[in-house]
């Protein structure tokens, strides 16, 4: 019975300590990289505000990407479709 316990505690220290040092990691790259985007000062300072959110604000900013210089994908809704 204790062994399992002593078990759990290795596990919630060792998932504590991956948080702990994944959080700031994360967080200084995704500040560099946000410091490289060509933003407005007030977008720059949401995003900076965003990216504060622990691990899922640097995942966040990488998954939309506020790099305005990329162009947009076109939209399906402007494609031509057959006339029936």
């Amino acid at each position: 019975m204790e062994g399992s316990f002593i078990l759990a505690q290795i596990f919630t220290i060792g998932l504590c300590l991956i948080f702990c040092i994944l959080t700031p990691i994360l967080t200084v790259i995704a500040l560099i990289n946000l410091k490289k985007c060509e933003l407005s000062s007030a977008a720059k300072g949401i995003w900076a505000l965003v990216v504060m959110v622990p691990i899922l604000g640097p995942i966040a900013f990488w998954i939309i990407d506020p790099n305005p210089d990329k162009p947009e994908p076109k939209s399906l809704s402007h494609a031509k479709t057959p006339r029936r």
